[in-house]
């Protein structure tokens, strides 16, 4: 592969559309996902991608370090240690986002009793989208692995492309539910499916770009290379979320979930 100034600007522009097609997206679907579905479910909603997302520091940065070394190495011809390099952070994913998972479930009853003040006729609502956004976590660790792929090796055309159409589904999937009567419930299993639809695009495309990434392996001394890079990244990754989201936790534990629906829209 071979990188320029042209593919470079090709690479700015798609990462302009793709966010800016997010942004069109929430903007006309948002008042009508609030309508329908109600300022407790949407806060719920909102809350679930909070807690989860916090999760993200499970990732220990290996991530990033998987994207800067799969690209080192495409540059060195190295296929063997791309492969490896790939292997070793899906296995790990897997694993991290498997706990994650259980530790979500498991303390969800704690923060709908105990935490967040849901009013009581929406907790029995929060407790499943909490565990079923749990399952989602796995899927967006296992997810983020194989679009790193695509990073690494500089088709952000692809990696934008196919965030449009993920995220087109998401929403579309969430406004045809709320139309034909559904709720939260059916929406959290609805963006559960795209997810997996998701991970499996990821990974054919990773696979069409270095087909030789088929045969799953593990090597310790890459591990230990992609947790050393990655280490600095995991401290952002447990401070981030603390610093961008906090105020949201304290206001749905001092006052009504309702009340994050109209804080975090804004």
């Amino acid at each position: 592969m071979t990188y320029s100034s042209r593919s470079l600007i090709q690479n700015v522009l798609w990462n302009f559309i793709g966010n800016g097609w997010l942004l069109v997206l929430a903007f006309f679907a948002t008042p009508f996902i609030v309508h329908r579905l109600g300022v407790d479910f949407y806060g719920i909603l909102t809350l679930v991608g909070i807690t989860v997302g916090y999760f993200a520091f499970l990732e220990l940065g290996l991530g990033n370090a998987m994207v800067k070394y799969i690209a080192q190495y495409l540059a060195q011809g190295e296929k063997d240690k791309i492969r490896k390099t790939f292997w070793s952070c899906i296995l790990v994913y897997f694993f991290m986002g498997l706990l994650g998972t259980i530790v979500i479930v498991l303390s969800a009853p704690i923060l709908v009793e105990k935490l967040f003040n849901i009013p009581e006729d929406s907790k029995e609502m929060a407790l499943f989208a909490l565990r079923f956004g749990a399952i989602g976590f796995l899927l967006t660790m296992l997810s983020g692995a194989t679009s790193g792929v695509l990073r690494a090796i500089g088709r952000f055309d692809f990696l934008n492309r196919i965030g449009i159409v993920l995220a087109t589904f998401q929403t579309g999937f969430t406004v045809l539910l709320l139309v034909i009567g559904f709720s939260l419930r059916e929406i959290i299993l609805a963006n559960l499916l795209v997810q997996t639809l998701g991970f499996f695009i990821y990974s054919f495309f990773a696979r069409k770009f270095l087909p030789y990434l088929k045969a799953p392996c593990w090597d310790t001394a890459i591990f230990i290379n992609l947790l050393r890079f990655g280490g600095f990244v995991t401290i952002s990754s447990i401070t981030g979320p603390i610093l961008v989201n906090i105020e949201k936790i304290f206001l749905t534990a001092l006052r009504s979930i309702s009340m994050l629906t109209y804080y975090s829209i804004p």
